[in-house]
């Protein structure tokens, strides 16, 4: 295994550790030691990748983002396709991750990457739109409500409902759209 193998190996015990600890406490709760205890890796191994817990977790959101962008990429001129996908990611092929963000004192690194999310995304699937800042501003903080609500409600509805909600949202955009 050469470094970079190494290290991706280690950062994903970490975090794979840093999950199953916030299931069982608060993430305030849990200390470096006992991550890296539960990782079985040591604390310069953790120091070398991370400043603070919360690093991990935005390193793989970040993560999550970029894969999601490359599906997204696939279903450029679907919009309700993207949508959908959108929710499945989260309430499916990362749930547990997402309902662990949405239930500990982290849940603010989504709020904050959010913004550039949308941005990317926006320019991705509307590329024709000139849309205002407070569009975006009203798409990332929405969709940031509506996803943290449905994950701390236990995903109380479908991933289509929850799509066919952001698409009813998202027709309000034309009165966004600074070129009509």
């Amino acid at each position: 295994m050469n470094n970079t193998e190494q290290k991706e190996f280690f950062q994903q015990c970490l975090y794979d550790a840093l999950l199953g600890l916030m299931e069982r406490k608060p993430l305030e709760s849990i200390n470096v030691g006992e991550l890296c205890d539960a990782a079985g890796v040591s604390r310069m191994t953790y120091y070398r990748s991370y400043d603070r817990m919360e690093d991990i977790l935005v390193q793989h959101l970040d993560s999550c983002f970029e894969e999601f962008v490359q599906d997204v990429d696939k279903a450029r001129d679907d919009l309700e396709r993207i949508v959908l996908l959108f929710f499945r990611y989260i309430g499916e092929t990362e749930a547990r991750f997402f309902r662990c963000l949405a239930n500990s004192s982290a849940v603010h690194l989504l709020s904050d990457r959010f913004d550039s999310y949308i941005a990317q995304l926006v320019s991705l699937v509307l590329p024709e739109k000139n849309l205002s800042p407070y569009a975006f501003s009203y798409m990332a903080g929405g969709s940031y409500r509506i996803i943290v609500d449905w994950l701390r409600n236990g995903q109380d509805e479908s991933c289509e409902a929850m799509a066919q909600v952001i698409l009813s949202l998202l027709n309000c955009l034309k009165y966004f759209d600074k070129s009509r």
